[in-house]
Formats: C-alpha cells, sequence, structure tokens
C-alpha cells in the first residue's frame, strides 16, 4: 500500500511541476529504486514462502508519440489491480529516466518499445488493449 501511496505522490507531482520537471525526475529515481527493492522481496517470498504473489513490470513513456497508449495501458492495469489487489503488485518504470537501473531492467527483459509489460518475469506484452490479454497470465 505504502509503494502505490507513493507512486500516486509523484503522479501528482507529475500533474502540478511537469512530467520532465527535475525534482519529479529526481523522485523518479529514487522511487524506481524502491520499486526494485521491494520487487526483489516479492521474488524472494514467491520462492523461498510458496506465495503466488503475481508481479507486473510495466514500462512506460512520457514522450509525445507513447503517451497516450502508456496512459491508456496504466488506465487498463489500474482496473486489472482493482480485481486482483490481494494477489498483485504493480511495478511501474520510465523508459526515458535517465537511470541504469531502467537502463539495466530494460536490457534484462529485452524493452525495445513502450509500453511494454511483463508478467510474472516471464510474459512480455506490447501495449495490450484489453484486460484479459494481461489477466490469462496471472496465477
Amino acid at each position: 500500500e505504502d509503494l502505490g501511496f507513493q507512486g500516486s505522490i509523484i503522479n501528482d507531482l507529475e500533474g502540478k511541476l511537469g512530467k520532465e520537471n527535475e525534482v519529479v525526475l529526481e523522485k523518479k529515481k529514487f522511487y524506481t529504486l524502491i520499486e526494485l527493492e521491494h520487487f526483489e522481496f516479492v521474488n524472494m517470498l514467491n520462492k523461498n514462502c510458496s506465495t503466488n504473489v503475481n508481479t507486473i513490470l510495466f514500462f512506460y513513456s512520457n514522450k509525445k508519440n507513447d503517451v497516450v497508449d502508456s496512459e491508456d495501458t496504466g488506465r487498463l492495469l489500474d482496473v486489472l489491480y482493482s480485481r486482483n489487489s490481494d494477489n498483485l503488485v504493480i511495478y511501474s518504470f520510465d523508459v526515458n529516466l535517465d537511470s541504469d537501473l531502467i537502463k539495466n531492467l530494460m536490457k534484462k527483459y529485452n524493452i525495445e518499445t513502450s509500453p511494454t509489460v511483463i508478467v510474472n518475469e516471464n510474459t512480455r506484452l506490447f501495449n495490450p488493449k484489453n484486460i484479459k490479454d494481461v489477466e490469462k497470465y496471472l496465477k
């Protein structure tokens, strides 16, 4: 819940200060680190404690040519989360953020375009248009 709250703060800051504002970008870099630590923790729980928490990595862009599709996918994932909030964590990453963490993630998951969704680390979906296209890969 705290992770989602922090994400909503960044979203509010983007709305108030702009998506390219330096303060917003620095907060996003820090938030990316927190997300990755949480993601590793959830993966560890799934592996060592026999839990089945679904994870989604959402790679989006705020660039002019990508922002509409990215925002549409974000809304789709919001609905998906509301249906599966007890067993799903969604991590969002701005592909344009000047961050080695983002670059390494994109390389690891072979992200070339946005929006791209990675479900449970093994299914890559580019610009999904329907909740069922994503939901069928949840555990």
